[in-house]
């Protein structure tokens, strides 16, 4: 799930920031990258994808400010990279349960810390192993 788009990028940073992409994929790119790095983060402690009729503020900051370091690459100037370091320490505290992770109402959302098994998870299915001499053969 994406937290922020390429306006986003572009309020928060200014057009010059998004321009200096090689293309428009670039961005998406980064944008997808910078998403799929918050859903693994968050995975074990919340359900996701959280309710798309949300917004997620902290969420989109957080996004933004990664998918800006992945967009500039090698030539980010320390202040880009340091924004991105604590954006990934702030979705660390999310996810460690040290900060509350809000909604655009300042709702809290609730955590749910419970281990999932593969077959809760979308698009896995369990299968069920049988650990036997016969099957541990050559291990």
């Amino acid at each position: 799930m994406s937290y922020a788009t390429q306006a986003d990028l572009a309020t928060r940073f200014g057009q010059a920031a998004i321009d200096q992409a090689l293309d428009g994929d670039a961005v998406a790119n980064a944008l997808s990258d910078a998403a799929a790095e918050i859903d693994a983060a968050l995975a074990a402690s919340f359900a996701l994808p959280l309710d798309e009729t949300k917004t997620w503020p902290g969420l989109r900051a957080i996004q933004c400010d990664i998918a800006r370091l992945l967009i500039q690459g090698n030539s980010v100037a320390d202040a880009v990279r340091d924004r991105a370091v604590d954006a990934r320490s702030r979705l660390g505290l999310i996810a460690s349960g040290a900060r509350q992770l809000l909604d655009g109402d300042g709702m809290a959302l609730e955590r749910t810390d419970q281990p999932r098994t593969a077959s809760e998870l979308p698009g896995v299915e369990a299968r069920k192993l049988k650990m036997t001499d016969e099957a541990l053969e050559g291990f």
